[in-house]
């Protein structure tokens, strides 16, 4: 890098760094709670509940390397994280609309992957990837 990484990556690369990391504990809580079966009913299944967990284990893994290639400037990783939140929003858009109990937290997690959108390509961002040998 011919310059210091501006303040836009490194609050992109924590921010993704987060969901990431917030999607992986969310993973270790689903597959802990396959024994509970309030919590299978609920998911409609042990399947679904296994499912959802290997998901959430899988997108935070993706989420979590990203924003580590992020925060070293790495062009693919930007695609990548921008592509992950992407589908987060999308994958938000559900409950934000449809259940009242998952309304806050499904719109600040929307809220949380614009941003990260938005910072990433920004001019300074922008540079900063480009410069990248």
């Amino acid at each position: 890098m011919a310059y210091s990484r501006p303040v836009v990556v490194t609050v992109a690369g924590g921010l993704t760094w987060l969901a990431g990391a917030i999607d992986i504990v969310t993973g270790i809580l689903l597959l802990a709670q396959s024994g509970v079966s309030v919590v299978v009913l609920e998911f409609g299944g042990a399947v679904q509940l296994f499912v959802s967990a290997a998901l959430a284990l899988l997108f935070g893994a993706i989420l979590f390397f990203a924003g580590g290639g992020v925060l070293s400037g790495k062009d693919t990783a930007r695609i990548v994280a921008t592509g992950a939140h992407g589908i987060s929003i999308l994958s938000s858009l559900v409950p934000a609309l449809l259940l009242p109990t998952a309304f806050f937290g499904s719109w600040l997690g929307i809220l949380a992957s614009l941003v990260v959108i938005v910072l990433l390509w920004t001019k300074p961002a922008n540079v900063y990837f480009r410069d990248d040998d």
